[in-house]
Parts: C-alpha cells; structure tokens; sequence
C-alpha cells in the first residue's frame, strides 16, 4: 500500500510548490489533490488551472497523484444546483484521467432546510446513478467519504453502495470521522471492519472524544488518539486493498510535523501488522 498526505491538511498555510517540497521531503509516495477553490494560499485551483502546468510541477517533484480530493453535495432543491455537482463529478474526473490517477474522493451531501429529510438519500444514490457511468467509461473510482452529518453512518453508506450497483462507487474510509460526528469507539470500530471490503481509498487520521460529544472532539497524530488504526489496516490487507494510505493531520500542531509525526506511527504500524 503507498503511502501519502491530504493536501487538504496543508492548504491554509503552504503555497502548492512548498507542499510539494515537504510532501518530497516525507519520503512519500503521493498525495490526494484539494479540488476547492484557491487551495494552498491562493496557489492552486485544480478546476480553472492549466492542468499541464500543474501536472509538471508535480512531475517535478517525484510525487504521484494518488486522489482527487472532490466537493460535491447532492441533496439540492433546485434541478440545475444538482446538474452542476454531477458535472463537477464529471470534470473531476477528467482531472483524474489527466493526472494518471484512479480514485476521486467524493462526498453525499448535507442536509437542506428547503429539501425534505426522507429525500436526502433518494438524492445521493440519484446523483451517484447519474455520474458513475461516467466513472466507469474514465476508469476511474468514486470514494464516497464518510464525512459531515449524513454520511458518517456505514449502514447508510453501504445502502448507497448496493442500490447505485457500481463496481466503481467505493467508500474513501475516514478512520477518525466517525468519532467526530459522536459515535461510540465499539460502532466506530465496527464501521471500520464493516467498511474495509469496499474500500478505494483511506484518509488515516486519528482523534479523541471521551465524552462521545461532538463539541469535546480533539483531532490527534497518528498513535496520540482512541482510534484502533493497526486494526484497520489488517482489515484493509485482509481484504486485498491494493489503493493509498493518506495521513490527514486536523491537529493544533503545525501541519508538517503532525503530519511527520503520523507517519512515522504508520511505518511502525506496516512493518509489525499482520
């Protein structure tokens, strides 16, 4: 399994040729790519840049593209707002294609005042129907991340899975969200085990929330939380997932030496696991 860093992690304070030399500096093999706007202080926008460009600055660097980090939210009241997140789907994953990369992570959306609950999901699963053909003919696979309010639920996620019917619709596995959102560390490690078979891509991050309160959650390096991420990886192995494993550091810490920290914890991990 190769291992790399959520770009995302390093946005807010590095410009993309600095993370670019740090991430070279970790001894990794990639990163997944922010597709939001005017990521890394302004530097990039993977979405109006020219992509040749980009592409040779990482070139450069000895790094791979090892996902497209995707934005896209499909619980929308108006037909055209949905439109627009399917065709961003679609543009990210031309960008995937472009950068010789298999995976784009992508979200299910949140919840809407304007959008009845009992559509939420109908929503997602629609929107993903719409899209994953597009996947399928770029050869490229569709995380869907348990992240935010909706999707932090396996059996949920799962749901999605199955009824969408797509080999090409997985999950990007956030190991820590879970925990984030209030569930208790048994159900997070459940979901965990649950959630490895349909793997395509694994943001590893780790964090603490005695109280199960969403408001006490602290994001941690790698080893620092309550997140049993050795286990998760020899379920990973067990199911023959061959993707990335991307440390995301949302610690307090400086992004670069969370994110060192961390991954000098994985490395542990992968020379002792199963």
């Amino acid at each position: 399994m190769k291992t790399g860093v959520v770009g995302l992690s390093f946005s807010a304070t590095t410009t993309f040729v600095e993370f670019l030399e740090i991430a070279r500096g970790m001894g990794i093999e990639g990163f997944e790519i922010p597709s939001h706007r005017r990521s890394f202080k302004g530097t990039l926008d993977l979405l109006t840049d020219d992509l040749g460009d980009v592409r040779a600055r990482i070139g450069s660097s000895g790094l791979e593209v090892l996902a497209i980090g995707g934005y896209n939210d499909f619980v929308q009241a108006r037909s055209e707002q949905l439109e627009a997140e399917i065709e961003r789907v679609k543009r990210l994953c031309d960008i995937a294609v472009a950068f010789g990369c298999r995976v784009v992570r992508v979200f299910g959306g949140e919840p809407k005042d304007d959008v009845p609950r009992d559509q939420w999901t109908d929503m997602i699963v629609d929107g993903f129907r719409t899209c994953v053909g597009y996947a399928e003919t770029s050869g490229v696979y569709l995380g869907l991340e348990n992240h935010g309010l909706l999707t932090n639920d396996a059996d949920l996620e799962i749901e999605i899975i199955e009824r969408v019917g797509s080999d090409n619709l997985g999950i990007t596995v956030d190991t820590s969200n879970f925990r984030w959102y209030g569930h208790s560390l048994e159900t997070v490690h459940g979901y965990l085990k649950r959630l490895a078979p349909y793997a395509v891509h694994a943001h590893i991050k780790d964090g603490s929330a005695q109280s199960g309160i969403r408001e006490d959650y602290t994001a941690t390096a790698l080893g620092e939380g309550e997140i049993d991420v050795g286990m998760f990886i020899d379920q990973l192995k067990g199911c023959g997932y061959g993707g990335a494993l991307c440390i995301e550091y949302e610690g307090k810490e400086d992004p670069r030496e969370g994110a060192e920290k961390s991954l000098r914890f994985l490395r542990r991990l992968l020379a002792t696991s199963d």
